[in-house]
């Protein structure tokens, strides 16, 4: 519960990014065709980094734009079920492995043809977090059982000690 709670979480605030980054912040600043060089002479790329954002796009003219993140190529790595909800016209997102670190991709095409970005968030600290509640839970289970039969075994001599009581009497 605690799992789906906290992945929810991560994953409701980064498709809300997503739209906005793509449905307010691209719109409000790139025309109709974007090359790479206008991500970042519009500010885009200042704003994305600002808020801790790695991302992909996707301009179908050679040359993406890849910000910090060393992906190769962001459409060949998620599913075929992402592409086809992007190209759809819907935000999209999965859960990936990159070189060993846990991220959220977020896709979400620009109004009305592209092009397409991908939104990568680390999710490492989620995945920390519920290794940690994992080994506390374990730990508590432990001394649960432990405390269970330590209470199992007093009782026992207890009774045992009140059948003794009850023979002599």
């Amino acid at each position: 519960l605690v799992s789906r709670s906290l992945r929810a979480e991560v994953l409701d605030r980064a498709v809300e990014e997503a739209r906005f980054s793509v449905g307010v912040l691209a719109e409000e600043r790139l025309g109709e065709t974007v090359a790479p060089g206008d991500i970042g002479a519009s500010g885009l790329a200042d704003d994305l980094e600002r808020r801790d954002i790695d991302v992909y796009v996707d301009l179908d003219e050679g040359e993406d734009y890849v910000s910090s993140l060393s992906v190769a190529t962001a459409p060949e790595i998620v599913s075929s079920e992402v592409l086809k909800v992007l190209e759809a016209g819907n935000v999209a997102a999965e859960w990936l492995e990159i070189e060993d670190v846990p991220y959220l991709v977020v896709a979400a095409r620009m109004p009305p043809s592209g092009p397409d970005f991908y939104f990568f968030t680390d999710s490492s600290d989620v995945d920390s977090a519920l290794g940690q509640l994992r080994v506390v839970l374990l730990g508590a289970s432990v001394v649960l059982v432990l405390a269970a039969g330590l209470a199992g075994w007093r009782m026992a001599r207890l009774a045992g000690s009140l059948a003794d009581t009850v023979d002599e009497l």
